[in-house]
């Protein structure tokens, strides 16, 4: 009886002093961060294995709510301000429009949930605490549809971070209060009724004018919610084919009337003899979703078709593979997305060309879609069921863990597109993001110097060459600004090379900066 005494004791001081520790850490850290909220500090903490690597998080989060202007603790702000005063004025933060904030119902939200405002911030540790803000309130305090709206700004901020490919149209022009994409302009005749297929704007325009008409038709051809689809189809990275296997692969509660009608069987055996690579349950599945109207289900049977025979390795992007044309045409690198079912296909190992590695990352990117969804599923069900914490910390988990893979192959993605429009002594970074371009800068100016040195040493000819760094002027950047060439001159000038302009979006590296000149 005593054993068991002294075990509960030592057992109960032990925890006394563990949550003694995690005061103090948290107390410490209040202190260290004094404008952040102490609900975000607590689940931080909590989290962390120690206060170094609480420490590392909250600096982060603490410089950009500094960035932002924020004076006083986040707990303290309310919505009542405007979105400037929240998001900052970079371009970075202002480039959040989830539906128009002036759409929304500030004065009678109501407070936002510190628990899911810290569940956003550990999954999503790259965006700003005014975004993640903003999300939630947008998405009325849920947790699910935040994610949602969050992984679709992720992808636009990628198709915005790409330096020399066409921008169009400001992020306020494509978002409206629902959160879907629209464009300004003239109205296209009949987008309702025409296939993604057929349709010429969805061969030629951006990927957001083929989101748009593609989610449509889907909703409109398989009767189901645009919600529904939407989500499926982000989660299929953009590629209609994934995104139709997805859908047609959902239980449909009027599936025994349309098996029954007398058309069905023929129609059917019509659909597979003309569609050799969809198998028949597939077909079935097609013939249900579409009522069984046979022009539809041809349509989509179609799409399905193509993909099945695309080669493997090749990018299945929907507007380029289903449209039929070979007509080459130039996409932004995060479009170029492949079915999520081919992808799994692509082994680490075995990758053999940029439209792989491409894949590769793409699947990544999907896989750390569904994980974040399913963390943001759990923790909505955690506020009943408090078992299913573990389980939002796993997925949470999981989706960082994907997302570093994604990248990681992103950016092996970027230096292959480099690498395929470059020679030794000139680099073209055309295509990439400022980010992507200043890492294989770093690698592209330490190559070239060590091949000089060489060339100098075997020649005895001091100054064997220029590196030439084609950047472009920024003709197609937002505001038509250079973001890249600027950003790589910095680069190089602080990391003491010799860096001259070289022409019209060009800059010239010609040597090291000697010592005492710098």
């Amino acid at each position: 009886m005593s054993n068991r005494y002294r075990e509960l004791k030592r057992a109960e001081k032990q925890h006394t002093s563990r949550r003694m520790a995690a005061e103090d850490m948290q107390q410490e850290l209040q202190a260290l961060f004094p404008l952040l909220d102490t609900a975000l500090i607590a689940a931080i903490a909590n989290e962390s294995d120690d206060i170094e690597s609480a420490k590392e998080i909250l600096e982060v989060l603490n410089a950009e709510a500094v960035a932002d202007g924020l004076d006083a603790p986040v707990n303290d702000l309310h919505w009542s301000e405007t979105s400037e005063e929240l998001a900052g004025s970079t371009a970075t933060s202002s480039a959040l429009s989830l539906g128009a904030l002036e759409d929304l119902n500030l004065d009678d939200a109501g407070d936002l949930d510190h628990e899911a405002l810290s569940f956003l911030v550990l999954s999503f540790p790259k965006q700003k605490l005014a975004n993640l803000k903003i999300a939630l309130r947008k998405c009325n305090g849920d947790v699910v549809r935040a994610v949602d709206e969050l992984l679709n700004k992720e992808l636009l901020d990628q198709e915005k971070e790409i330096e020399g490919l066409p921008q169009s149209g400001t992020v306020d022009d494509l978002f409206v209060g629902d959160g879907l994409p629209r464009r300004k302009g003239k109205k296209k005749k009949h987008v309702h009724d025409t296939s993604p297929t057929e349709d010429e704007s969805v061969q030629n325009g951006s990927s957001w004018e083929r989101f748009g008409i593609e989610v449509e038709w889907l909703t409109k051809h398989l009767h189901l919610p645009r919600e529904k689809v939407t989500s499926a189809y982000h989660a299929a990275s953009s590629s209609l084919p994934a995104a139709l296997r997805t859908l047609l692969s959902l239980p449909r509660d009027e599936a025994s009337e349309i098996c029954a009608r007398e058309d069905y069987i023929q129609n059917l055996v019509t659909l597979e003899r003309s569609h050799g690579m969809v198998t028949t349950e597939t077909c079935t599945n097609i013939l249900v979703a579409a009522h069984g109207d046979m022009e539809t289900a041809t349509s989509i049977a179609n799409i399905l078709q193509r993909s099945a025979t695309a080669p493997r390795g090749s990018s299945t992007t929907s507007s380029a593979t289903v449209s039929g044309t070979s007509t080459p045409r130039k996409t932004p690198a995060t479009t170029q997305t492949k079915s999520y079912a081919a992808a799994s296909l692509i082994d680490e190992d075995d990758i053999r060309n940029p439209a792989q590695v491409r894949a590769l990352a793409q699947e990544y990117a999907a896989k750390r879609d569904a994980a974040y969804r399913q963390a943001a599923l759990a923790f909505k069900r955690g506020k009943s069921d408090h078992l299913l914490g573990g389980a939002t910390s796993y997925y949470s988990d999981l989706g960082r863990s994907y997302d570093a893979k994604f990248r990681k192959w992103q950016q092996l993605a970027a230096t292959s597109h480099v690498a395929s429009n470059s020679t030794a002594n000139r680099i073209d970074l055309h295509g990439v993001s400022v980010q992507e371009a200043l890492v294989i800068t770093k690698e592209a100016v330490t190559q070239w110097w060590s091949r000089t040195k060489v060339m100098e040493y075997k020649t005895h000819d001091v100054g064997a060459g220029a590196l030439w760094i084609i950047t472009g002027v920024g003709n197609h950047s937002e505001g038509g600004e250079a973001r890249l060439g600027p950003a790589v001159r910095r680069w190089l000038e602080r990391d003491g090379w010799v860096v001259k302009g070289g022409g019209k979006g060009s800059l010239v590296v010609t040597g090291v900066v000697k010592m005492g000149k710098k």
